[in-house]
């Protein structure tokens, strides 16, 4: 008879005071691996064992208000990428910008700094901690092109970073609710954007768009730095040992300089894209359904100013046309790749129906229906 499997013994390294001190070592113990989720996450929730180096452990309250922070921070970027999109034309009367592709330039050059942002500040974020990328890089004051590519660079921070953070904090049995309140602020923000850019518009001047946006990151920014700490284990551990000791931890190499960790951070994601074809799937599906957003977006302002003669801010209320179709429910893990097929079909029909309602100019519900279809 085959015996019972063994619980597996995860590796612990002690790290040895200087002579004088308590002869007590300090046992620091690697990340673990999750075999069951639901099991650990209840074992934790009865018996926590509090550890500064494994932010699972820390107190519930303080993973919450991270958290929401985090969320805030990445609310806050899509918000201000699209918050222009209602007063393109106001800018470009202002600015002398006459070329249409120059006013367009100005909306998605944002999302051009998206995709290049990242590959900078994930590795950073891997190599000298995930709080000082996420709380230095949230800049968004921005009035001209290259000022918006800038502010997009540092807008991406919080995508880069921000679900690293939620992972670090919360086992994956408890990541749910957390990470369905992230995921809110990435889909909210480019609705949120154009509903105040364009009342913000009618109302004052397009100028305070970035006003109001610079007030936002600044008091978000503020609250971070006063309650964000740092989550990432390795950086944890490596600031322990600095603490404590300057001896190698299980013959861990802590003398790499930061090129060497940077370069190795840096390759690794390329790696992942290149090697798996799941992930590799996954990023250009969102960078298609991505692009395809701001595609539309850009067409917002002229179709209800221009086609339907509606007023900066009634135009931008055809916002939320792409943010609806929200659900309560508890989400299970198996049912995450097949509402992407489904969507990856309802896109194009959404995109045709939204191009065809406008073009031949029928009743305003229409076009909301085609982007509630494409959204």
């Amino acid at each position: 008879m085959a015996s019972a499997p063994q619980p597996e013994r995860h590796q612990h390294v002690q790290i040895q005071r200087n002579p004088g001190q308590n002869e007590n070592p300090v046992s620091v113990g690697w990340p673990e691996k999750i075999e069951d989720t639901e099991n650990q996450s209840n074992t934790q929730n009865r018996s926590p064992t509090l550890d500064p180096t494994k932010p699972l452990t820390w107190p519930r309250p303080q993973k919450w208000v991270i958290t929401i922070i985090v969320s805030c921070l990445t609310l806050i970027p899509p918000v201000s990428s699209t918050m222009v999109a209602p007063a393109l034309a106001n800018m470009a009367a202002d600015l002398g910008i006459r070329n249409a592709m120059a006013s367009q330039l100005t909306l998605t050059i944002f999302v051009l700094a998206y995709a290049i942002g990242p590959l900078l500040l994930g590795p950073l974020s891997e190599t000298i901690g995930r709080s000082p990328v996420l709380l230095a890089s949230n800049v968004n004051k921005a009035e001209l092109i290259a000022f918006r590519f800038l502010a997009g660079i540092g807008g991406s921070a919080p995508l880069a970073v921000g679900a690293g953070v939620i992972s670090d904090l919360w086992a994956p049995g408890e990541r749910g609710q957390a990470v369905g309140i992230y995921s809110l602020a990435l889909l909210l923000g480019p609705v949120i954007g154009p509903l105040t850019g364009g009342w913000i518009t009618e109302r004052t001047t397009w100028r305070w768009m970035f006003y109001s946006t610079s007030i936002a990151t600044g008091v978000v920014g503020v609250v971070g730095f006063a309650f964000i700490r740092e989550t990432y284990v390795p950086v944890l551990l490596k600031q322990r040992q600095h603490h404590i000791s300057r001896e190698e931890i299980s013959g861990r190499n802590t003398s790499e300089s930061l090129t060497t960790r940077l370069r190795l951070a840096s390759v690794r994601p390329l790696q992942f894209f290149v090697t798996e074809y799941i992930i590799m799937l996954v990023a250009i599906y969102m960078t298609a359904v991505f692009g395809v957003l701001y595609i539309l977006l850009s067409t917002y302002p002229k179709v209800w100013t221009q086609e339907y003669d509606e007023s900066p801010g009634i135009g931008a209320l055809n916002y939320i046309s792409l943010g609806l179709g929200y659900s309560s429910s508890k989400g299970e893990p198996e049912f995450r790749v097949p509402p992407m097929f489904v969507g990856s079909v309802l896109i194009p029909i959404g995109m045709f129906w939204y191009g065809w309602s406008v073009q031949a100019h029928t009743h305003w519900i229409m076009p909301n229906i085609g982007s509630f279809i494409f959204s």
